[in-house]
């Protein structure tokens, strides 16, 4: 066997079984390793987004990654499990509607929603998670654009166009063009799709390598939708 390896899994099943954040010199003295190569390996899998660190903490735990890996199990528990504490962080400063979706199967999905108190409805998805229109959605239209362009393409082939309805798209060229504006600026914004009263502002999350991993979405009724706290969000 390879030793970097085994020993990599070694530490990855450790932080599993604790379950929470831990340090870098826990985990050295329970693996048997020196605290220097404890944190080069710990800095590797944190780099290909296997486990997440914590700066105020300086702990690590596991990361989005491994979710990725089991992606044709079912990541949607685990997924939810583990951003639960940012989305309750968030939800608790806004008091408005959080979303949390990820493109899982070639399916935009719903991995967490924590919904606001106010009547006015947000997303409807089926009894799977699974979005019908997420380019409807700021959080959708977010997947989109950060999913890479062949999802993109294949998901505009099924598109009709001209779409009837409010902040909708003439043209696959327009399409496109959201998708481009999205990715350079680096979030999503809606306002009132199809008269729906709701404006919403979706950031991506991504993995420690860069990759793509989900969009964070809060939406809320377009009265209480200011520049004041989009900036904040």
């Amino acid at each position: 066997m390879i030793q970097s390896v085994e020993r990599a899994i070694d530490i990855l099943n450790e932080i599993s079984r604790r379950g929470d954040w831990i340090g870098v010199r826990e985990i050295a003295r329970v693996m048997n390793l020196k605290v220097p190569t404890t944190q080069q390996m710990l800095k590797t899998l944190l780099a290909k987004g296997f486990l997440e660190f914590d700066e105020e903490r300086r702990q690590y735990r596991l990361g989005l990654g491994l979710w990725v890996l089991a992606e044709k199990v079912n990541p949607l528990g685990g997924l939810a499990k583990l951003i639960t504490p940012h989305v309750e962080t968030i939800f608790r400063q806004f008091g408005e509607t959080v979303v949390a979706l990820a493109l899982i199967n070639n399916k935009v999905q719903v991995v967490l929603w924590r919904q606001s108190s106010h009547s006015l409805a947000v997303i409807v998805p089926d009894e799977k998670g699974i979005i019908a229109d997420p380019h409807h959605l700021a959080g959708g239209r977010v997947v989109l654009a950060f999913s890479g362009r062949l999802f993109q393409e294949s998901y505009l082939k099924n598109l009709h166009f001209p779409e009837v309805g409010k902040n909708l798209f003439r043209d696959a060229e327009e399409f496109t063009a959201e998708m481009e504006r999205i990715r350079t600026q680096g979030y999503a914004v809606t306002k009132d799709v199809i008269n729906s009263g709701i404006g919403a502002l979706t950031v991506p999350i991504f993995y420690g390598n860069g990759d793509f991993a989900m969009a964070l979405a809060s939406s809320m009724p377009l009265n209480r939708f200011g520049t004041k706290k989009k900036d904040r969000y």
